[in-house]
């Protein structure tokens, strides 16, 4: 059954959308009539603001707000620190994300234990949320840069490796942790093509300005963005499986649904048109799509612009 109880207004980000509903429109002979001419009748802005003004970052990092979000306490410098499996492939070495809900926890405080022993006259520890998200506390700071993990998975990591003073020092953790994982894995017969080997330790400082935000809801699976609800003392909700899943109370505050994690094709029909849908069937007030920088506001009145020239999907990317 379609949802009915929603808020007044849905605001669903998901950057980069519309660029990979071009793609497959036109790799997949996918039609995506209705949405232009939604997004042609829209109102439409530009914002500077991420996460279109609803949520801030509060100038932490992304590791400061996932540990907030986690529960992990830390009283010196907190880096994320993700279990990866480093594959060779030639003479190169790529980063691949690992399937933490197929692991004992017993074998994942293996490592863990093993690397805090190691370690532990450098000041550092090694931790693991509930969540099973692993973090890296430090008694100062690292003094290097490190890449994001969102940018190294799949990626040649010589050209990710941590630079500045201390380069030297992290490039050598990596290998050491490299060889401290292997031991580890050949003693409990791990697969080599599905174990962990290895951790990429990051940040994601927030280099945006503070900014007063929209009072809202927060949808989303991502520990970053529940961090930041907390300290703004928004309510945050997991994400639902699909549109039809909402089942929410009426409400005058925006719901903000993160889709960034989601592939394109399951965006647009498992939330985007159903939820342009709902406009037309009075069910919802207005959705907001929120793709970088572009919002488009879509409510009953801009959907009766009948007279409004419909433009190509690459017109609003």
């Amino acid at each position: 059954m379609p949802a009915t109880h929603l808020p007044a207004v849905v605001a669903i980000w998901a950057p980069g959308l519309l660029a990979s509903m071009h793609r497959q429109a036109i790799e997949q002979g996918l039609s995506v009539s209705e949405l232009e001419t939604a997004l042609s009748r829209s109102d439409h802005e530009i914002t500077a603001h991420p996460y279109a003004g609803y949520l801030t970052l509060h100038q932490k990092s992304q590791a400061q707000l996932a540990a907030i979000a986690d529960g992990i306490s830390c009283d010196g410098v907190i880096l994320r620190a993700d279990p990866v499996r480093l594959v060779p492939d030639v003479d190169r070495l790529v980063c691949q994300p690992v399937a933490m809900q197929t692991f004992t926890d017993s074998y994942l405080r293996q490592l863990l234990d093993a690397f805090n022993q190691i370690f532990a006259e450098d000041n550092m520890q090694l931790l693991m949320s509930e969540q099973k998200h692993w973090y890296l506390c430090l008694a100062e700071e690292p003094q290097v840069g490190f890449t994001n993990i969102q940018d190294v998975l799949q990626q040649n990591i010589d050209v990710h490796l941590p630079v500045g003073d201390k380069a030297t020092y992290w490039r050598k953790l990596l290998n050491e942790t490299q060889m401290l994982f292997h031991q580890i894995n050949q003693q409990q017969g791990m697969n080599a093509s599905s174990c962990i080997n290895s951790i990429w330790p990051w940040c994601g400082d927030d280099t945006s300005d503070a900014y007063d935000t929209k009072p809202c809801q927060v949808m989303s699976n991502d520990p970053v963005l529940r961090g930041a609800a907390k300290l703004s003392d928004y309510a945050f909700l997991p994400l639902a499986n699909e549109w039809q899943d909402l089942n929410m109370q009426p409400s005058q505050e925006t719901l903000f649904i993160d889709l960034s994690s989601l592939p394109a094709s399951q965006v647009y029909h498992d939330w985007l048109m159903p939820a342009i849908h709902a406009v037309k069937q009075r069910q919802l007030g207005a959705l907001k799509l929120v793709d970088g920088e572009q919002c488009f506001m879509i409510n009953r009145k801009v959907t009766s612009r009948w007279w409004r020239r419909t433009r190509p999907l690459t017109s609003f990317f």
